[in-house]
């Protein structure tokens, strides 16, 4: 083994966990060339109010190439998928001492969260352990302090500019969404400086809420790449970028990606891969929270309807 690829790592196990086990994460580690030794047992990361679970925690003591930080997060996934149920509320937490920055990975993260791990180790704070929402590393916060009220919805806006008067209707949908407690997140919005647009996109699509995609003629052919490479470069960019994630995790993207209809456009207008007739779509009637309500209530968690508590059966004698 090269010194470059030498890392200084220690595995501590909780004491749930059997001999095997350990040996099985001790040896995919050295196999993806991550070796690490075995430290002492865990005896208080697993408080007992809770049904979170730390099965292990691995400490890099020296500084470490953020790409073997993503290379152990993908080997401590699938140790997890080997040793834990699904709907296990199980974790494995990775400390990296001298950046200070802790993540607390499950059997459910996404790859996208290993793609992203580089951004988060080099951003500021790391004074919490951070987990894996489905979309961005965010920090937890502390079990003693009080809970906060949860933070509005973040919504990129996916469009074409198809002529002034649809920027227009646009941004007079977004100025809805603003109105009925969302964030929405645009490019208009975004116009103070010089901007690498592609870079401002891919940031903004993968650590928002939901992606909502709306829908015109121009929308249409450029998301089923029918159109003139030279036109609508940026909307490309996004198009395939939404098509990649849409298709490498399918559960995940099809749940945060919307397609929208504005007054005046037809289903039709949808791109072909967000499944306009087979999937969800939200016709908007009119510009006010009436002619959004589909919409809005997914976005806020709010169903139409809520499902009746089962009750004893009747008595049948």
């Amino acid at each position: 083994m090269s010194e470059e690829s030498h890392v200084t790592a220690v595995v501590r196990f909780s004491d749930e966990v059997e001999g095997t086990a350990r040996s099985s994460l001790i040896d995919s580690l050295e196999a993806a060339d991550l070796p690490a030794s075995t430290g002492w047992d865990l005896e208080y990361r697993s408080p007992e109010e809770t049904p979170d679970r730390t099965l292990a925690l691995i400490s890099y003591i020296a500084d470490t190439a953020r790409a073997k930080l993503a290379a152990a997060s993908s080997v401590l996934r699938g140790w997890l998928r080997t040793v834990s149920a699904p709907g296990d509320r199980v974790f494995a937490e990775l400390v990296h001492s001298p950046s200070g920055k802790t993540v607390r990975i499950r059997a459910s993260d996404t790859d996208l969260a290993f793609h992203l791990l580089d951004a988060y180790m080099k951003a500021p704070g790391g004074s919490a352990p951070a987990v894996w929402t489905g979309l961005e590393w965010r920090e937890e916060s502390p079990r003693s302090e009080p809970e906060c009220a949860p933070s509005p919805p973040e919504v990129f806006v996916s469009y074409a500019h198809d002529s002034d008067e649809h920027k227009q209707n646009v941004l007079r949908f977004c100025h809805l969404l603003a109105e009925c407690g969302v964030v929405p997140r645009m490019d208009r919005w975004f116009l103070d400086s010089r901007r690498d647009w592609q870079d401002w996109a891919t940031q903004e699509i993968t650590t928002a809420d939901f992606v909502v995609i709306v829908a015109s003629p121009r929308c249409r052919i450029v998301g089923d790449g029918k159109n003139d490479p030279v036109d609508n470069r940026g909307l490309q960019s996004e198009m395939r970028l939404l098509r990649e994630l849409y298709h490498r995790d399918h559960p995940l993207w099809s749940r945060k990606m919307l397609p929208v209809v504005l007054p005046g456009y037809s289903v039709d207008d949808i791109p072909i891969f967000l499944q306009p007739y087979t999937a969800d779509h939200f016709l908007i009637t009119s510009y006010a929270p009436e002619g959004a309500e589909d919409l809005l209530r997914l976005i806020h968690g709010r169903p139409p309807y809520t499902k009746p508590e089962t009750g004893p059966p009747p008595d049948l004698h």
